[in-house]
């Protein structure tokens, strides 16, 4: 299996995403999920969808 790291460079290079802050977030978010045994491609998957959701969130899901 790839690095965390390595998924995390893929998936921002792959959305094109360029704001620092959202690196950690998305590392610690795959460090959680790697943990509960995720595959490579799942975990893949998530970085995309966690991307996704940062940069346009569903309102429906704000919490207020």
């Amino acid at each position: 299996m790839a690095a965390i790291d390595d998924i995390v460079e893929e998936a921002l290079r792959s959305q094109n995403e360029r704001r620092g802050g959202v690196r950690p977030r998305l590392k610690n978010y795959l460090d959680m999920l790697a943990s509960t045994g995720k595959t490579e491609g799942e975990l893949k998957a998530c970085a995309k969808a966690y991307l996704k959701e940062f940069r346009k969130p569903d309102s429906r899901y704000s919490g207020c």
